[in-house]
């Protein structure tokens, strides 16, 4: 797509849409900014990012997968959290030499990404009830997207923009998956914090279940709360800072609803976007006596060893030397043994002479 050129459609010839710029490239896509010029707008064009690839399986995987997000965009465009999708073109010139070349058409947002957003303005997260609203819209696309078979999966906050009116809307369709259908080249490339546990290691697209997007909203609105991206450890999703500022919002239905999304096991998640919808509000918030909220704990921090932050290792910065259970000082002004310390001689002899007697004991009994 060169800049100037108005694009050319196979069956329907010439089209109103001329290619300015290059907005961005991702693992398998490239996105560019158009214009529109019988609307007289700007709108975004969607292509495959082959970068020298000619297998001609591969290809045709790329493509068929730009099909399936054409299809998901055709579905859902009346949800007013997804972009809409304008138009699908075939073009008889392609990077290739293997036309038609298929392009998406669809909706240009203009703003920041949802975690430049949240780093920039709100580091610390932002109000409890604005992240309830963006969880509630969350929500209501998803119990659309669920009816109608589509999982979304990529609930990173890099794949979504805050608009210039600060709007949530999720820019991202590379990753959705059609229940029921085969995987498609690139659906499983995402970040793996913001995914349910069962499907991080699943590479077959067998496990299908919308409680996996469950999981992967919950990720999203620690994040929304907190400005602290969630571990990809099961065992503790919530970082210590994270942990500690929900802590401090003193708003117990928050704890118990974050505490039942980030759920390890999906039947003890909640089971529809539907029932999530419904506590998405200050007011709504789930308590300890309503049915499936009983036991639920928010998880605890993460305190050990963290590989993943040596900085932050709270293991590097132990007092313990690195013999088992053995105490070193480090208050200025104190020695160890290590360090040339006179020994404390009698409590030494006195240990040998416990040892000594013993093993005499046990040679005569």
């Amino acid at each position: 797509m060169k800049p100037g050129k108005r694009l050319i459609d196979r069956q329907q010839g010439e089209t109103p849409y001329r290619v300015e710029e290059l907005i961005a490239t991702g693992d398998h896509y490239q996105i560019a900014g158009a214009h529109d010029e019988d609307r007289d707008r700007g709108v975004a064009l969607r292509a495959i990012l082959y970068d020298g690839e000619s297998d001609a399986e591969v290809v045709a995987g790329h493509r068929a997968a730009l099909k399936r997000q054409w299809r998901f965009l055709e579905d859902l465009s009346d949800v007013g959290l997804v972009v809409r999708g304008d138009a699908w073109l075939e073009l008889d010139e392609s990077p290739i030499d293997r036309p038609p070349e298929p392009i998406i058409v669809c909706e240009r947002i203009d703003g920041v990404t949802l975690y430049d957003w949240i780093c920039e303005e709100h580091p610390r997260g932002v109000d409890p009830a604005r992240a309830l609203a963006m969880i509630g819209e969350v929500a209501d696309f998803l119990a659309v997207a669920h009816r109608k078979k589509w999982l979304w999966r990529d609930f990173d906050p890099r794949r979504f923009v805050v608009d210039d009116e600060e709007r949530l809307r999720a820019v991202s369709i590379g990753r959705v998956i059609k229940r029921g259908a085969p995987l498609q080249a690139g659906q499983l490339e995402i970040n793996a914090d913001y995914v349910a546990p069962e499907i991080r290691e699943e590479m077959t697209g067998k496990l299908q279940r919308p409680a996996a997007d469950i999981y992967g909203v919950g990720a999203l609105m620690s994040f929304l709360l907190t400005g602290e991206e969630p571990r990809h450890r099961v065992e503790s999703p919530l970082s210590y800072r994270a942990y500690e500022r929900i802590q401090e919002l003193q708003m117990p239905g928050i704890e118990l609803l974050l505490a039942r999304l980030l759920q390890p096991l999906a039947k003890k998640r909640l089971g529809r976007a539907e029932k999530l919808r419904a506590f998405c509000d200050v007011d709504t918030l789930p308590t300890r006596e309503m049915k499936g909220f009983e036991m639920c704990t928010l998880p605890a921090p993460w305190l050990g060893l963290d590989i993943e932050n040596p900085a932050e290792n709270k293991g590097l910065g132990s007092s313990l030397s690195s013999g088992p259970l053995v105490s070193v000082p480090t208050a200025p002004g104190e020695a160890s043994v290590a360090e040339g310390a006179e020994p404390n001689w009698p409590i030494i002899f006195g240990f040998l002479a416990i040892v000594v007697a013993a093993a005499v004991l046990a040679m005569w009994l």
